[in-house]
């Protein structure tokens, strides 16, 4: 298969490629990022001979329209996650993660694309005691989440010409050739290492759902081998409130761990994932996610 990775050099998608690149499966891989990010380290190191690389927008339909010719699956990762400012750049949001999918979603109709796969997520579902699997109607609470449901609805518009599978991912974490330090438990890691102290918005008993990179990686592989066919899945490993993750996980990784709120007075909501097909659904233990944290500090350079 030839494939066209959008988002290619960013956190997970430098990962993935990796992966992909690796399988008999793929003739070959196109990344397409406009390299906002500022991260260039999958550019070195890494001896990825069925790789070749476009730099471009994913707001522009021409430049869309011509690399995609030759494709026959596309991995659509491209989005904002995060701004300085969420609230005030709204119009970010809406641009990348809606109306840059739909500009992705109409090159693909006029195209050879047989499968798009879509890491969508956990936001769409908004904040909310109940634990949402596939068959929660959605309810973003977020401008993050209104614009990747969006991109969703975009993505529909190829069920008739193409296999489409839309994945809702929990909040990442791990090691990425391109890591954020934005995500929570990546963030924490950072300034628990070399601070020695983390700060938790609210009082700490919000719950969250996360998942670890190589488990987004190798699950978007399977589909991308037709070991998963659902349309629509959720993607998640561990749900956990902030001040549990922080006292019992990171304690132990950290022992010395200073532990700071703001906001403290402040409940915020819980988002709460799991998925209905078995297949997709890991459980980590404390075991394996404190190897998992002691993973990640041993690739700090120093404390």
């Amino acid at each position: 298969m030839k494939v066209l990775v959008t988002g290619g050099a960013g956190y997970i998608g430098s990962q993935l490629v990796k992966a992909m690149a690796l399988l008999d499966q793929v003739e070959s891989i196109l990344i397409y990022d406009n390299l906002s990010r500022k991260n260039f380290n999958l550019f070195f190191n890494n001896k990825l001979n069925k790789v070749q690389f476009v730099q471009g927008d994913i707001l522009d339909s021409r430049k869309l329209k011509k690399i995609i010719k030759d494709i026959d699956t596309v991995v659509h990762l491209a989005a904002v996650v995060s701004t300085p400012n969420p609230h005030s750049e709204s119009t970010l949001f809406e641009q990348v993660n809606h109306w840059g999918t739909s500009e992705l979603v109409s090159a693909c109709e006029s195209s050879e694309v047989k499968k798009i796969i879509y890491l969508s997520s956990a936001s769409i579902y908004g904040t909310s005691d109940k634990v949402a699997d596939e068959n929660t109607l959605p309810n973003p609470s977020s401008l993050y989440g209104y614009s990747k449901l969006a991109g969703e609805k975009e993505i529909e518009r190829l069920k008739d010409k193409s296999e489409i599978r839309i994945i809702r991912s929990a909040n990442v974490f791990g090691l990425s050739d391109a890591i954020r330090f934005d995500s929570v438990i990546n963030k924490f890691m950072f300034s628990a290492n070399y601070f020695g102290k983390i700060t938790i918005e609210g009082d700490g008993t919000q719950i969250r759902s996360f998942v670890s990179i190589d488990h987004v990686v190798n699950t978007i592989i399977d589909y991308l081998v037709d070991k998963f066919t659902f349309e629509y899945s959720n993607l998640s490993e561990i749900t956990t409130s902030l001040i549990d993750f922080s006292y019992q996980y990171l304690r132990n990784v950290y022992p010395d761990l200073n532990i700071y709120f703001t906001n403290q007075n402040i409940k915020l909501g819980s988002l709460k994932i799991i998925s209905k097909y078995q297949e997709l659904n890991i459980k980590r233990n404390t075991e394996q996610i404190n190897e998992q944290l002691i993973n990640f500090k041993k690739q700090f350079s120093f404390s």
